[in-house]
Order: C-alpha cells, then sequence, then structure tokens
C-alpha cells in the first residue's frame, strides 16, 4: 500500500522473491496498498497481490509463474475520485502445486480536497501461501482469514500526515519443520518473522506491515506492504 501528498506526488513500486536446489525458486508475493495524499496534487493507487515466480527442477529445467498487481486502481488529483475493484479471487500453481489462493480481493482510493484527505485500502480474504520443496516437504506456509492494509495522507500543504497500518486475522506461518508462528492482528511496522536462519537457511525472508515514508509537510509520501515474501535460496 502506498500513499503520497501532494504538492508534488508519484506512486510507488513493490517487488518479488525467491527458492532454489531440489527445487530451485525464485518467488516476489506482495499483499499491498498505495494511497495518496494531499495540497496542488492528490494520487493514490492501491492492489490485492501480485507474484513472480521461477523454479528450477532438477534434471526437469525451469518454469514460471506470473500475477500481475490484482485488483488495481489508481486516482489522480487534486479532483476528487473515489475509486474501487473487487476480484472473487485468484490461484496461481507452479509445476502442480497450488502457490496461491486468495478469496475476495478488495481495493480502494479515495481524495477529497473539502476534508482534506487521501486513503488507499487493500483487503484479501482467505490467504493461503504454499512454497513447496518436494511433494512431501512444505518450505514456507502462510495463511490467514483476512489481511488489510492501509495508508493515508490528510492535512494541508505545510502540515501533511502520514499514516498507515496492517491488520491480520488469523494468520500463522509455518517452516518445513512444522515450527509455527501466530502473527499479531496489530503488527509494528517493519515486523520482519524470522523461521530460517537457525535452520540454516538463508534468503527466505517474511516482512509484515512494512512501510515506507519519505517527504516533508510539504510533500509526503507512504506506501504499505501487509506481506512480502522473498526467496532466493536453495534447500
Amino acid at each position: 500500500m502506498e500513499v503520497r501528498p501532494v504538492c508534488r506526488h508519484e506512486p510507488s513500486a513493490t517487488r518479488p522473491p525467491r527458492l532454489s536446489d531440489w527445487v530451485g525458486w525464485s518467488l516476489l508475493l506482495l499483499l499491498w496498498v498505495a494511497a495518496p495524499a494531499l495540497a496542488a496534487d492528490a494520487n493514490g493507487s492501491a492492489y490485492g497481490a501480485r507474484l513472480g515466480l521461477s523454479a528450477d527442477v532438477l534434471g526437469l529445467g525451469s518454469a514460471t509463474a506470473t500475477l500481475t498487481e490484482t485488483p488495481q486502481v489508481a486516482g489522480v488529483g487534486p479532483a476528487d475520485y473515489a475509486l474501487a475493484d473487487t476480484v472473487l479471487g485468484v490461484q496461481v500453481g507452479l509445476l502442480g502445486t497450488e502457490v496461491l489462493n486468495t478469496g475476495v480481493l478488495t481495493v480502494t482510493t479515495d481524495h477529497s480536497a473539502a476534508v482534506p484527505t487521501a486513503n488507499s485500502t487493500s483487503s484479501v480474504d482467505d490467504v493461503s501461501v504454499n512454497l513447496q520443496v518436494t511433494p512431501l516437504l512444505q518450505l514456507l506456509t502462510l495463511t490467514a482469514d483476512a489481511v488489510q492494509a492501509e495508508a493515508a495522507i490528510t492535512g494541508v500543504c505545510g502540515a501533511l500526515q502520514a499514516t498507515g497500518s496492517t491488520t491480520l486475522v488469523n494468520a500463522q506461518v509455518r517452516n518445513l519443520l512444522g515450527q509455527t508462528i501466530t502473527l499479531d492482528t496489530q503488527p509494528t511496522a517493519n515486523l520482519e518473522v524470522d523461521l530460517f536462519s537457525a535452520l540454516g537457511i538463508a534468503g527466505v525472508r517474511l516482512f509484515i506491515n512494512e512501510q515506507s515514508e519519505s517527504g516533508d509537510a510539504f510533500n509526503r509520501q507512504i506506501s504499505v506492504n501487509a506481506i512480502r515474501i522473498q526467496v532466493d535460496a536453495s534447500v
């Protein structure tokens, strides 16, 4: 998710992660929202999910799968706007394994010069992520009843303020040894969950409520990734 304010505003982007050896993976999964700010311009955007995945399987070659930003909305100020989009669900699989499955995805972005505010939200229901090394070995699984992210900028030029948040409902992550962590409903900003370094597996990273803020009281921007999974490893 990302919000950018408004005297001058430009949207930001999100990016992918990876895996590899018996099966060599390259993965990026993002649940993201971008929202605007205020002033002469107020641009906002949001999308529900994005995924880029490739796998190199010993003796079998490589395969890839992608999911572009789905669904996606973007608004451009200074005129008021209120945009929303919904997708009933997404499924992405590779090599006979379902990597990502979700329920309903809903995104919104809106701006009001009268208030003034700029706000973007993204929500994804029934999230299931499964990174599998072999048919019987799962490197990482993540499940949640709901994932929500919000980014907002309020105020006028000279007094712009940015806020971001992530809400998780019954979210859990598990590593290949079955070790499970239940994630907080309201996680702190820029939380990294480590389930792999103690196992000697580098390159598997999970970020929760990842926030990036820049600018000043005249030109402010904030982006929020509710969940970012990045994998670049051999297992």
